[in-house]
């Protein structure tokens, strides 16, 4: 028999919706204040630790929050010491570029650049290497090309500690002393003329978050330089 018209069928009862962990995440990220009304959850709240030992979710808060501070202190001490090294190679650039622009030949630029960088505070040492067809005292191209391979193919300063085998190509016996480098590639249309190469004995003066800018131009300059004089 059929149900008598207008009545109202009952709807078998189904179950909850599934609700993810991506959408509690979404709406408390929504509503950060959503805890301040239900207080009463954050006692039975525990997140597990490292050591193995169940946190309450307020530790757990200040101990992100002292991560997230020394985070924030550590790149802030990384802008103020790039600054102050800008700051530096700004001065370092515009010497530089007035001498180079001096020499009279070719060979007279090593003379120049090391004159500049070596007048600097905490730069030990420097090279400037030329492939031996321009520079006839100097390391031949492919020597360089093999021991530095990475720095002419990316093509920009790279800053850091460099093996052994570079160290004593590029500086000598003065090599042991060498902490932290700046290797930049001196490169004209593609082709690598060689190398500049800057050393301190400070381990971290010369380090992987260090602002290349100036060092970068400076390798353009000289291979600019070195163009001219080819072209007398």
């Amino acid at each position: 028999m059929s149900n008598e018209s207008g009545a109202v069928q009952k709807l078998p009862d189904q179950a909850p919706m599934a609700i993810s962990g991506e959408q509690v995440a979404a709406y408390l990220s929504e509503n950060p204040d959503f805890f301040l009304s239900h207080q009463e959850l954050l006692a039975d709240l525990t997140l597990p630790h490292e050591s193995g030992k169940a946190v309450s979710l307020l530790e757990r808060q200040v101990t992100l929050l002292r991560e997230r501070n020394y985070s924030i202190r550590e790149q802030l001490g990384n802008l103020l010491e790039n600054a102050s090294k800008n700051d530096q190679f700004f001065e370092i650039t515009r010497n530089l570029v007035l001498a180079l622009l001096r020499a009279g030949s070719i060979g007279q630029l090593g003379d120049a650049v090391k004159e500049t960088f070596l007048a600097q505070d905490n730069i030990d040492a420097c090279e400037l290497f030329l492939d031996s067809e321009y520079d006839a005292d100097s390391k031949s191209q492919p020597e360089l090309g093999v021991l530095f391979a990475d720095v002419f193919r990316l093509n920009h300063t790279h800053c850091g500690k460099p093996a052994a085998g570079q160290l004593e190509c590029l500086f000598g016996a003065a090599a042991p002393a060498i902490r932290s480098t700046a290797l930049c590639p001196i490169v004209l249309d593609g082709k690598p003329l060689g190398i500049l190469a800057i050393a301190s004995r400070q381990v971290h003066y010369f380090n992987v978050n260090l602002d290349t800018l100036f060092l970068d131009f400076i390798g353009k300059v000289i291979a600019a330089i070195v163009e001219g004089h080819l072209a007398r």
